[in-house]
């Protein structure tokens, strides 16, 4: 099980549908739910300052919100703070099935997939094994 995970995406019903799936699996104990990009901005930046604060082991980020998007999210945290929370990975999620987008994601190291929604069990039991497999290298 995750301990902590973020989830930043815009849309209610979306973050309703994940949390019960994310709830029905058993998938984290603490779930924090930020609604763009520049939240998950500030939440980063209060967990810097805060030097006892807890990172999320994984964030679930959508890639169209308002204000700023998933990929502005992640060019902000990939210069300011990944070397600061290296244990902290990336899943994106989006509607969309452009092909452009997985190669873009995969210039993030800190992205470990991009997900069409909706999320599946089949992805929750991949990314559960992928984070199990990180703790154990560290």
């Amino acid at each position: 099980m995750i301990n902590n995970l973020l989830i930043i995406e815009d849309e209610e019903d979306t973050v309703g549908i994940l949390k019960r799936l994310l709830s029905a699996n058993h998938f984290a104990k603490n779930i924090h739910v930020l609604r763009n990009g520049k939240e998950g901005v500030d939440y980063f930046e209060a967990l810097a300052a805060d030097k006892n604060g807890t990172a999320p082991e994984l964030v679930l980020l959508d890639i169209y919100m308002p204000e700023m998007t998933g990929w502005d999210f992640l060019d902000w945290f990939t210069y300011r703070y990944k070397n600061d929370f290296p244990n902290t990975s990336v899943c994106m999620i989006t509607v969309s099935d452009d092909p452009q987008y997985q190669q873009r994601a995969s210039r993030y190291s800190c992205v470990v997939e991009l997900i069409q929604k909706p999320l599946s069990r089949q992805h929750l039991s991949y990314l559960r094994n992928f984070q199990i497999h990180r703790k154990r290298l560290y």
